[in-house]
């Protein structure tokens, strides 16, 4: 059996399954706009009576016949399906939002409430096939570099990022949180197996309600021992135009769907001074200590259009107590984080590998180094200087399609208000 069309347009005679995208009669002939993975298609029903409804499940056999077709619905129009037999194999209720958007489009909200019908739309899977060969293409690049994979625990003792924003969960009879962050962990794999790279989910806590920032997403993390912040910089830079590169050419179809020329960005590094400076010059008022708001970054994007940002050396205050203080004098921290169309997709750093420095500088961000000791103890035993980053996937992907909610690029989205389907 075929199960898609286009597998079979060099035969006659077919058997495919598809959803009835749509239909209409007229007279004694039934129209089917058919839908399978990758196209849509006309199908023509003569002088039979069937029971239908949009996107049941069908199996159909017939044959190929050359056609002239013109509706923008259909990607295949020089061929269209003569039915002979038709089996409604899963037969669909009426449904609580439309397949396919026709005038006033269905709130995402609404949407979300139905994801798992949402995602039938073209352009909406369309942006998962793009996301899947994203994270696909980060595991390619690195293996190819001979980084090993690993999968750090999701459950931890201590917060990652010094916060207090984390999901408790009982553990037993101790107390534990769900991971915000795999970064520790990666530490501890980098100082004794080299170069280490995971995927995995992480859960924040915080009660935010923004179109930039979910409750769980993925990252696609990286941590290289014998590396600086310079180095592993310059291993993103690469790692991200490997992977736009990749999306051009495995995903054309999808990209021609959505309207999006994708551009192999270059790479521009700016000191946070340098940052700061540009922005102001540009008629952007922010001051030296801030962090970079979304503004300011939409802004960079505007000076340095289709690049990769790297903004480095920020203030030991602004990074987290992990990051190594490249000049304490000058208070300049080995931090960094890249913006991408306007959008913070990473942020990465040389890190912290003598226990003295790390104790030192927790004490400084007003936490107990008794609560990491497990953590600082790894450090004492001749741990190399290593540096990484971390990239949101969700917001790599909403970044490169210019989407303006991430949500949109989340399967099945978490956040404050979300916890279903």
């Amino acid at each position: 059996m075929i199960k898609n069309l286009r597998d079979a347009l060099g035969k006659k005679e077919v058997v495919v399954e598809a959803w009835i995208q749509d239909y209409r009669s007229s007279g004694k002939i039934t129209f089917l706009i058919l839908r399978d993975l990758y196209d849509v298609y006309q199908g023509v029903v003569k002088n039979k009576k069937i029971d239908l409804s949009q996107e049941s499940f069908v199996r159909i056999k017939g044959y190929l016949k050359d056609a002239v077709l013109k509706s923008n619905e259909l990607t295949i129009k020089d061929k269209e399906l003569v039915v002979e037999e038709i089996e409604i194999v899963s037969p669909a209720d009426p449904l609580p939002i439309p397949v396919v958007e026709k005038g006033v489009n269905t709130g995402l909200d609404k949407r979300l409430d139905y994801r798992y019908l949402d995602i039938r739309k073209p352009s909406v899977r369309a942006i998962f096939r793009i996301e899947s060969t994203i994270i696909n293409s980060f595991r390619r690049f690195f293996y190819d570099k001979g980084f090993i994979e690993i999968q750090p625990p999701g459950i931890i003792a201590t917060s990652t990022e010094g916060g207090t924003d984390l999901f408790p969960i009982k553990y037993f009879e101790k107390k534990a949180f769900l991971a915000q962050s795999p970064q520790l962990y990666k530490q501890l794999g980098a100082i004794s197996l080299g170069r280490v790279f995971s995927t995995s989910p992480v859960w924040r806590a915080e009660k935010h309600n923004t179109t930039r920032h979910l409750n769980e997403i993925r990252q696609l993390d990286i941590e290289v021992a014998m590396a600086d912040d310079m180095e592993v910089m310059k291993l993103l830079e690469e790692c991200i135009q490997f992977i736009v590169r990749s999306v051009k050419k495995e995903n054309k179809e999808d990209l021609e769907l959505l309207g999006i020329n994708l551009v192999v960005p270059k790479a521009v590094y700016l000191s946070y001074d340098g940052a700061i400076k540009e922005l102001n010059n540009a008629g952007y008022s922010i001051s030296h200590g801030e962090d970079l708001d979304p503004g300011a970054e939409r802004k960079l994007a505007e000076l340095y259009p289709d690049s990769i940002i790297f903004v480095h050396s920020w203030p030991i205050e602004l990074k987290p107590f992990y990051i190594w203080p490249k000049d304490k004098n000058k208070g300049i921290s080995a931090g960094f984080d890249a913006l991408l169309n306007g959008l913070e997709i990473s942020s990465g750093g040389q890190r912290i590998h003598r226990p003295e420095v790390l104790i030192e500088v927790l004490k400084e961000k007003g936490l107990n180094p008794e609560n990491f000791k497990w953590y600082i103890d790894a450090f004492r035993y001749g741990a190399p200087p290593h540096s990484g980053w971390s990239i949101g996937l969700e917001r790599i992907t909403m970044a490169l399609l210019r989407l303006e909610n991430i949500r949109e690029v989340a399967l099945f989205p978490r956040d404050r208000h979300r916890l279903t389907p």
